[in-house]
């Protein structure tokens, strides 16, 4: 008779990982988009899924219009445990709309994987332009000028711009000559 043993400890591990966070948006780092112009694509990434015993084997991602639903992206097949954002194109997304990306994480226990998700903060749609407001020449929003003797200087006021949705993050202004 022999007898054998394995070189290393075999690690029960009967807990699930540690759900990390998931962000909206293809921003770099965690930069988490709250709004996005796209009808047509979602994208998702995260980090800080941990199993301390085991290991991650696995992901998935699905979307939703709830958090923890894939109603809009059904989750996908297993992803490699290295990958950490996705994108899903060739969607029909509806303006005013917000969507949430679950992430379900799987730890390496081969005979019974234990799972955990998180959920993002979801992204709104916004599929309209901001609405056009007024602008005036001067410093004076109820006068326009015309003509100035200022040769270094131009001065521009404007009001009444507004995103119902998405609200407005900047103005771009330009100057030209006549």
């Amino acid at each position: 008779s022999s007898t054998s043993f394995s070189p290393r400890p075999i690690i029960v591990d009967r807990s699930p990982p540690i759900p990390g966070e998931v962000y909206d948006g293809d921003a770099p780092g965690t930069i988490d988009w709250t709004y996005q112009a796209s009808g047509s694509e979602l994208c998702a990434k995260w980090r800080n899924f941990i199993d301390p015993q085991s290991g991650i084997s696995a992901y998935r991602w699905g979307a939703g219009t709830s958090r923890g639903l894939a109603n809009i992206v059904p989750f996908t097949d297993d992803l490699p445990p290295d990958q950490n954002s996705i994108c899903r194109s060739g969607l029909q997304l509806r303006h005013n709309t917000t969507y949430y990306s679950t992430i379900i994480a799987f730890n390496s226990a081969t005979d019974q994987p234990r799972n955990s998700s998180a959920s993002s903060n979801g992204v709104l749609v916004d599929l309209t332009d901001p609405i056009g407001g007024s602008v005036k020449d001067g410093p004076d929003i109820s006068t326009n000028l015309y003509y100035t003797h200022v040769t270094t200087t131009v001065q521009a006021v404007w009001v009444n711009f507004s995103d119902p949705e998405s609200h407005i993050a900047q103005y771009n202004a330009t100057v030209s000559t006549a």
